[in-house]
């Protein structure tokens, strides 16, 4: 739409065009807006008294019921006014009626923006503020950093959104492709609208309902992984993933392959029992534990820190079977060895936190009991299946050293 000189129109006010050049003026401060957050002032933080536990409260409440929810109705509002078949009909006082919402918009994200500022400042967090909030609840530092982490998240599809809002805008009078481009816009704007929903869901579940999801998610990485070291396995098997690597065709790389399977299993076992197929499934489980933000951020962060772990040893298990020839056991059996490890040794720390602060919530003792032993003994065996892994590992390369002597 070109920018117009000619703003009024034989005295009745300013023409189409130049209020649509104000509309997608008040897009691109938008988009500005939502590019670059980090120009608010940290005099927001003021909000927030030290140890303003009471404030905290206030914010996260202002954010769930009063600035988050506007949020979502600016953006509908916005788009409803500019739909083709309301725009058939007085199309000044659509785009007038955007021009309110607009800067409206813009103090809103200000708003939350400022909100969240007090609730997380962007300065590096004090330790103490990790490792003593247990009696926070969901006011703790990892949950305030995840609710706000949540919200950027939304904000780059706002963003989008508002892009889409301005190509739109400037070629709506041209039929043919507006159509498209409001299909692009609604459906953006559906999306952002159900991120922001899932934005106050996310903050207001309690802390075992975030334990249960970082562990649902688990089991089904793992179950991906899992089938694909079975396709590695045995050729017969359904192919998870048929374009990471061929089955595997070397005896000795296959019997490392079987020893992993183990580890594999008893890690997602791990998470099961972490869900509603385990500890979840107790009926009087409390909302909150006695985690600080440290150890809660540590046990649901597992999954994610493990799911690496076993995706790189798949990848070199893969690799050492391709290259066995080349004699690259050097290099690709230290990385499988310290994936095994590094995979005990992250669900170690997690457990920890399971027997000492999940486990005693448990108000059966019959049942606490039961998950006692079963976790003391799911340790036992995935130490095993640990060093059932390293030993062959040592095994496969004593036996290359051996064929390079007797070569020799």
């Amino acid at each position: 739409m070109e920018n117009l000189n000619n703003n009024t129109s034989d005295g009745s006010g300013p023409t189409l065009e130049y209020l649509g050049e104000l509309v997608l003026q008040g897009f691109r401060n938008l988009k500005r807006k939502c590019e670059s957050p980090c120009t608010l002032t940290q005099d927001a933080t003021r909000i927030l008294p030290p140890n303003g536990v009471n404030s905290r409260e206030f914010l996260c409440n202002r954010l769930n019921s009063t600035l988050l929810p506007l949020l979502k109705d600016q953006l509908t509002a916005m788009l409803n006014l500019l739909g083709p078949a309301s725009m058939k009909e007085e199309p000044k006082s659509k785009f007038r009626r955007v021009l309110e919402i607009q800067p409206e918009l813009d103090y809103n994200i200000t708003q939350i923006h400022s909100a969240f500022l007090a609730l997380c400042p962007e300065s590096e967090p004090d330790s103490d503020d990790q490792t003593n909030d247990q009696h926070l609840k969901h006011l703790k530092a990892y949950r305030l950093l995840e609710f706000k982490k949540k919200f950027e998240s939304a904000l780059q599809r706002i963003r989008n959104v508002l892009q889409t809002a301005f190509n739109y805008v400037e070629l709506w009078r041209y039929p043919g492709l507006r159509g498209e481009l409001y299909k692009d816009y609604e459906g953006q704007t559906k999306d952002v609208v159900k991120c922001i929903e899932l934005t106050i869901q996310h903050s207001k579940r309690s802390e075992m309902d975030a334990i249960e999801d970082c562990a649902t998610r688990a089991v089904g990485a793992i179950g991906r992984q899992l089938g694909h070291l079975i396709g590695l396995i045995n050729p017969a098997a359904p192919r998870r993933y048929p374009f990471l690597s061929r089955p595997l065709s070397h005896q000795p790389i296959i019997n490392l392959a079987t020893k992993a399977t183990p580890l594999i299993k008893l890690t997602q076992l791990f998470f099961k029992k972490l869900s509603k197929h385990g500890i979840m499934n107790c009926r009087t489980l409390p909302s909150f534990t006695p985690m600080n933000s440290y150890q809660l951020e540590r046990l649901c962060q597992s999954a994610e820190n493990v799911s690496p772990c076993l995706e790189e040893l798949l990848i070199s298990l893969g690799e050492l079977d391709t290259t066995l020839e080349d004699r690259r056991l050097d290099t690709l059996l230290p990385i499988i060895t310290k994936s095994a490890e590094d995979t005990a040794s992250t669900l170690s720390a997690s457990l920890l936190s399971v027997v000492l602060y999940l486990i005693p919530l448990i108000d059966s003792l019959p049942e606490q009991n039961y998950y006692q032993s079963w976790f003391a003994t799911w340790n036992t065996q995935i130490n095993i299946a640990v060093r059932n892994v390293v030993q062959v590992a040592r095994d496969l390369r004593d036996l290359q050293y051996d064929s390079e002597d007797d070569s020799d």
